[in-house]
């Protein structure tokens, strides 16, 4: 049944007095155009219209008869595509302090001849950041850079015709970093600079931890000489030193050495085929650590102080001479010292 609407005399009656027919039927349509719509609420905020790259490209800048490139001015840089050097140039020079590059993954490569990869090349300088890439095939070293207070993290550098890695500077950091098959050091740290969580292996020496500074959690393996050479005042701590050619640690004077791993050290076998050999001058802490296999096992003489060690088939486990301090170890296959800064030294065969 259809309901009409009655008229009186043409006229249309309304049916629902005291309502605007008129309202009521822009109502009617505002409804069914919302059907049609669908959810009127936003899903989110709108993505943001992509701006241009804030960062100045290393690739657009000039270059000298020095380099390929030149950053001359404080800024962030980034690499948008490798970098290949030629004879007797760098690839990045860097003249400013205040810079952050960041190499974006891709590969800075040297050619016969040429000279560092990545270096300073101005006076005290301050402030840098260098990482995320990988620096190779230089002939006088992968990256050089003298400044203080300056990072360098997330690099893998191998193949340089000298030092992998070189930071010289007050108050560095290197960190998260690989030197592998470098002619000479895989990692030089200068005057206080702390290396951590880095491996170096395949070089000619793993680490060289210059006056004052710190090697933390990292691996020297494989190495043709030394693991790990130490400066005076310098600390070792938590690393290990494992199948290097000649000793895997070697100290100066005033050093720590604290809770490392020497694993079959001494391979070319010599006079420092230890694994921890520590300087005649004295004045180092030598605790906590583990040595087993290889070449002579700890090694010191002069006021040192060795406690804590434990030493296991080694040619020589200990080998102590002058005033050297430190109980003295046992070789009796049961520990028999009640002291608590004694060394142990085992012997299976």
């Amino acid at each position: 049944m259809r309901l009409r609407t009655p008229t009186t005399r043409g006229k249309t009656v309304n049916m629902f007095p005291g309502f605007n027919l008129a309202a009521l039927a822009a109502l009617a349509l505002l409804a069914g155009a919302a059907a049609k719509a669908g959810d009127l609420e936003p899903l989110g905020a709108p993505a943001p219209t992509p701006g241009p790259e804030p960062r100045i490209a290393v690739n657009s800048l000039p270059g000298s008869v020095s380099a390929e490139h030149i950053i001359a001015e404080s800024g962030s840089y980034y690499l948008n595509a490798g970098i290949l050097g030629s004879a007797d140039t760098s690839g990045i020079l860097i003249r400013a302090s205040n810079v952050s590059l960041d190499l974006n993954g891709f590969t800075v490569r040297g050619a016969a001849s040429s000279k560092p990869g990545i270096a300073t090349d101005a006076a005290n300088l301050q402030n840098l950041d260098v990482h995320g890439g990988i620096v190779r095939d230089w002939g006088m070293g992968g990256l050089n850079i003298i400044a203080d207070n300056s990072l360098l993290h997330s690099i893998r550098v191998s193949d340089n015709i000298s030092f992998g890695l070189r930071l010289f500077g007050e108050g560095g950091v290197i960190h998260s970093c690989s030197a592998m098959n470098n002619a000479s050091v895989g990692f030089v740290s200068g005057n206080g600079v702390l290396i951590r969580d880095c491996v170096a292996s395949g070089n000619t020496t793993g680490f060289d931890v210059q006056f004052g500074g710190s090697a933390l959690n990292c691996i020297a393996r494989g190495n043709n000489t030394r693991g790990f050479t130490m400066q005076s005042n310098s600390r070792v701590e938590g690393c290990v030193a494992a199948s290097n050619g000649d000793a895997g640690i070697r100290t100066s004077d005033s050093c720590a050495v604290i809770d490392n791993s020497c694993l079959n050290n001494g391979l070319l076998g010599g006079a420092n085929a230890y694994g921890i050999l520590v300087n005649s001058s004295g004045h180092s802490l030598v605790q906590g650590n583990y040595v087993t296999g290889g070449g002579r096992g700890i090694a010191g003489a002069g006021p040192n102080v060795f406690i804590q060690n434990t030493v296991i088939d080694c040619t020589v486990n200990f080998l102590f001479t002058a005033v050297t301090h430190g109980p003295e170890p046992t070789d009796t296959g049961e520990i028999t010292s009640t002291n608590p800064w004694a060394n142990f030294s085992l012997s299976t065969d």
